[in-house]
């Protein structure tokens, strides 16, 4: 009879020390007549929190206050800036209508040549100015989560029968109802490029924020599908930055290899296929900018879609090179579910994503990672079919697996996908060598010990394989002290 595991995933949240809640924290600092230091608070919850709309009011009304003891404006400026951005991000809150009102006057005391934008300043009559003394106060709502969504609730919703598990005769025929609504729901969802493509506007890089509308769009067809593209997500100064670096280090290492063929695979590189190599990235600039990794048109979707309010982490960051002429590589996941599907009869939450950043345009002929839509999602053992793909290879799997999408996106795009959803380097038909980075987000409590080797001591190899898989964190453990003693002699 199948398990079910509903009462894990219900406990599936790994114990650690709670973040401080910096916008509780502004607050207090502002009652306390430090209004630098609450400003300061509510822009770093802001930057963790950028889709929390009274979190943003809470800055723009702090930096308007300033603007206004001070005559500065370019406190004001910034305030009408964070302003905007609550705008886009819940333009039916009060506290926020009432406070531009306030902000409109005192501009216009102030600053009555200044430019303000219609979204925030709407010519509005208000009795009360922050010269005054008078706004709304301080949100002091919860902090909230971007777009919310509760992966056991979802599934609930559409299964759309556990009210009547009663009327079945055994749990094994329940679960079959409930397989099979599923399977409808996820094979009526069509993958399409249009559907998975997505661009940054203008307007979306003035704010420096995606509209909600976008986000939420994006976090579902990453849900449905296990892939999205953004095209735009990063600037072309950075891209420049990204692809002479990468550069660089790529032909070092191909001159490393022409001069010791051992150095091909190692704990910093792998021939992943033929012609086609990984490489870890040095943790300097710029791989290692916040531009990068906490892209703002990017970073915040990465955590919606994580379900986490907490800082990622990273696992992985390293760049992919695929040489002309590089045949297609093996169809492959990067990490399987956490737990079986006969166990765990739901669609598990990911613990993991990659970020790929592409540092060239990739048209077919180059070679884009293909994906296998819907491969993310599991169902039971007995319900997987054997399927012919695009390159004529039999794989077996659920039956709504088979659409191939390939990401031909732009250079400077980023390219998200689950690290369960199976993929592929396309054939690198093309003249000239294609360089992706790749950057995998996890949750704190996972980690990858299958893509790149450890360091392990010399007495592991003596190991059978199974107490290899035991001893691995252990041993590698062991051997990081080993080298620190080493170094204290």
């Amino acid at each position: 009879m199948r398990r079910l595991g509903f009462a894990l995933l219900l406990g599936f949240v790994a114990a650690g020390r709670e973040e401080v809640n910096h916008k509780s924290r502004g607050i207090q600092l502002d009652r306390e007549g430090d209004l630098e230091g609450a400003i300061e608070a509510f822009r770093t919850h802001a930057n963790s929190h950028p889709y929390d709309g009274p979190g943003l009011t809470n800055l723009a009304v702090a930096l308007m206050r300033k603007g206004t003891q001070l005559r500065s404006w370019a406190a004001l400026e910034e305030a009408i800036h964070v302003f905007e951005k609550a705008v886009a991000v819940d333009p039916r809150d009060t506290h926020l209508n009432n406070n531009l009102g306030a902000l409109e006057t005192n501009v216009d005391l102030l600053f009555p040549d200044a430019p303000c934008p219609p979204t925030v300043c709407r010519g509005r009559a208000v009795s009360q100015s922050v010269l005054g003394g008078d706004t709304e106060d301080y949100s002091e709502y919860d902090d909230v989560q971007d777009f919310p969504v509760d992966a056991l609730q979802d599934e609930r919703d559409s299964y759309g029968t556990y009210e009547t598990y009663d009327t079945y005769d055994t749990y094994d025929d329940y679960l079959d109802h409930v397989e099979k609504e599923v399977a409808d729901r996820v094979r009526r969802y069509v993958c399409t490029a249009d559907r998975l493509t997505f661009d940054v506007t203008e307007e979306d890089k003035r704010l420096g924020l995606l509209t909600p509308a976008k986000l939420e769009a994006m976090v579902e067809a990453f849900e449905e599908c296990g892939v999205v593209v953004l095209n735009g997500a990063f600037s072309d100064k950075l891209i420049q930055q990204l692809e002479a670096a990468q550069a660089k280090q790529f032909d070092a290492y191909i001159a490393s290899v022409e001069a010791d063929p051992r150095a091909e695979n190692s704990t910093t590189a792998e021939r992943r296929s033929k012609g086609r190599y990984e490489l870890k990235a040095p943790l300097e600039k710029p791989f290692s900018s916040a531009e990068l990794l906490r892209a703002p048109n990017v970073y915040p979707f990465l955590k919606q879609v994580l379900g986490t309010s907490r800082t990622l982490e990273l696992d992985t960051l390293s760049s992919v090179t695929s040489l002309p002429q590089a045949p297609a590589q093996h169809w492959h996941r990067d990490a399987g579910s956490l737990f079986d599907y006969d166990f765990m009869p739901v669609h598990q939450p990911p613990h993991g994503l990659v970020l790929a950043v592409a540092l060239m345009d990739t048209p077919k002929d180059l070679g884009p990672t293909e994906f296998l839509v819907k491969s993310h999602r599991d169902c039971f053992e007995e319900r997987t079919t054997e399927i012919r793909l695009n390159d004529n290879s039999v794989i077996e799997d659920c039956g709504w697996v088979g659409d191939v999408f390939a990401a031909e996106a732009k250079k400077g795009a980023a390219i998200m996908f689950d690290l369960r959803v199976m993929h592929r380097g396309g054939a690198n038909r093309s003249t000239v060598r294609r360089p992706i980075l790749y950057i995998s987000y996890v949750q704190h409590w996972w980690k990858d010990s299958v893509n790149f080797n450890e360091k392990q001591t010399r007495d592991f190899d003596g190991h059978s394989p199974e107490m290899k898989k035991l001893l691995t964190r252990l041993d590698t453990q062991l051997y990081i002290s080993m080298l620190e003693a080493a170094l204290e002699k």
